[in-house]
């Protein structure tokens, strides 16, 4: 399958918004320069206003309601700036995708690719519409008094309401549409920049999976399948090159997984201190409210957000913990009784190289799989908690 069918058919959502984001390796320069330029700018005075309102107006509750915004800001600049730092990388792992579709493979192989990229093209789409409702539920929070005074004219216009609170030391009413395109415009890039970002991640770690699953079904056939006319020595033969091209499909997974743990490790710590952090906040605001409002509404809309985000993050360190037990089980159902001493150790070799699996971490500290997803939201309840009680 060629790289233009592969793109369109399963990776056509991580394209669109990596391009959006200015991630994408293969867009021009040129786009690359100026798309980056107006994210940076619009995060940064994003940022500016943030701190601009915690400063003006300084207190408790003006931290608790000002931390959760100047993180998910700080969080489109890092996530962003991580793809430009490991953009070499990042054009690598891709670059390893399109040759590992391109290479003649069995019906079999090519069936297990596709069961994989299929995954990706679902969570990539699932976390676009999961996206999309969010930054909607934002959107329409700034943009509701222009819409209200078409709809419904007042004497006077409406006051701006903002997404998050902010500070931009100029008069809100006469600026006020500027203020409102900013606010909206910061809402877009975010989408953009953690869809495009968090798919990006997505995709790369389901081929891996992919590729590890591959290898596992060459170990499990190795031995099978063989013409019974031939010489017990051109068999025996056969089943060493087999299983010697098994290992060689598995070594190539651990290898790729390793380049996207080097390019994650220290962007996935930050992200999950953050969300830890920004989750208990958000459930303390949440906690607070004593009826249904459009602020609750759209902090309980965040908190949600921030749920799904941590979820996708831990659950492919899961995804890649599965696919080791399922090739270490590929492995011991193969008929590897069946062959001679010098293929039996070849197994064993492979076997033993699933006892140390290769994982996905939080910078080394936190090993990204369902459990460890469980432990965050459990840590983070318990900061809710002591910061309810204080």
């Amino acid at each position: 399958m060629d790289r233009t069918t592969v793109e369109e058919r399963y990776m056509k959502v991580t394209k669109m918004c990596s391009m959006l984001t200015g991630i994408w390796p293969d867009q021009s320069k040129f786009s690359q320069l100026v798309t980056r330029t107006i994210i940076y700018i619009i995060s940064v005075w994003s940022l500016f206003t943030q701190v601009a309102q915690l400063v003006s107006f300084f207190n408790l509750d003006a931290v608790i309601e000002q931390i959760c915004f100047l993180f998910l800001i700080s969080g489109i600049l890092i996530k962003q700036g991580n793809y430009i730092i490991n953009a070499a990388q990042y054009k690598m792992l891709l670059n390893t995708i399109w040759e590992d579709w391109s290479k003649d493979r069995a019906k079999d192989e090519l069936e297990i690719m596709v069961e994989y990229a299929e995954r990706t093209a679902f969570f990539s789409r699932m976390y676009f519409g999961v996206g999309m409702v969010c930054s909607g539920c934002f959107a329409q929070q700034a943009l509701s008094p222009i819409i209200l005074d078409i709809i419904l004219p007042t004497n006077e216009t409406r006051d701006v309401l903002y997404i998050y609170p902010a500070y931009y030391l100029i008069d809100d009413r006469k600026y006020r549409s500027l203020i409102i395109l900013h606010l909206t415009y910061v809402t877009i890039v975010a989408y953009y920049v953690f869809v495009g970002c968090d798919t990006s991640y997505v995709c790369v770690v389901q081929h891996a999976c992919g590729q590890i699953a591959v290898a596992g079904h060459r170990f499990k056939n190795a031995i099978s399948d063989l013409c019974v006319v031939k010489q017990l020595s051109d068999v025996q033969d056969e089943h060493y090159e087999r299983v010697l091209h098994s290992i060689q499909a598995h070594q190539h997974a651990i290898n790729y997984l390793k380049i996207i743990e080097n390019c994650h490790v220290t962007y996935l710590c930050i992200c999950v201190a953050f969300v830890m952090v920004a989750f208990s906040v958000t459930l303390l605001k949440v906690a607070s409210y004593e009826e249904i409002s459009a602020p609750l509404i759209k902090d309980g809309v965040f908190l949600s957000s921030q749920l799904i985000h941590i979820l996708f993050l831990t659950a492919q360190g899961q995804f890649v913990l599965n696919s080791n037990d399922e090739i270490a089980e590929s492995i011991y159902d193969a008929s590897w009784y069946n062959t001679n001493k010098e293929t039996q150790l070849l197994f064993v070799l492979a076997l033993r190289s699933c006892l140390s699996p290769p994982i996905l971490s939080a910078g080394g500290l936190l090993t990204l799989n369902l459990e460890t997803f469980a432990e965050i939201i459990k840590g983070s309840v318990s900061y809710f908690t002591v910061l309810k009680s204080s």
